[in-house]
């Protein structure tokens, strides 16, 4: 079975070195840039690593997403998710994903799993219980 992965699962595997899970699975075209944001966080406002163990973490980001089923998505569609579910447009992108695809969504974002389970029609899972 196949995935929507989000930015906050994606980013998981890869702290965890679990980047064979992703492989051929979906994930929105937002999720370069969220990941990119992520590494710039790492870099710049927590200083964890170096600038250019950042351009490294990126170049390796940007490998394993060339991996992964990276989707656009309806831009009105996914505006009225997040208004119907009270999330983000970024959230709701791969809401809209999932929904079109008709996959279960992994996530890390409690808030989203949350909205989402409110509406009990779609299926969401952490990382560690698409794990299992």
């Amino acid at each position: 079975m196949s995935y929507v992965f989000d930015s906050s699962s994606i980013y998981v595997l890869l702290n965890r070195g679990e980047i064979g899970l992703l492989g051929g699975n979906y994930t929105s075209l937002l999720a370069k840039f969220e990941l990119g944001n992520m590494v710039w966080k790492e870099v710049f406002l927590h200083k964890r690593i170096s600038k250019e163990e950042g351009a490294i973490l990126t170049s390796f980001v940007s490998k394993v997403l060339s991996n992964m089923n990276l989707e656009d998505v309806d831009c009105k569609e996914v505006e009225e998710i997040a208004v119907d579910y009270g999330i983000t447009f970024y959230d709701a992108s791969y809401t809209w994903l999932t929904k079109t695809l008709n996959l279960p969504l992994v996530t890390e974002d409690v808030k989203l799993k949350k909205a989402i389970e409110e509406k009990k029609k779609l299926k969401v899972l952490s990382v560690d219980e698409f794990i299992q």
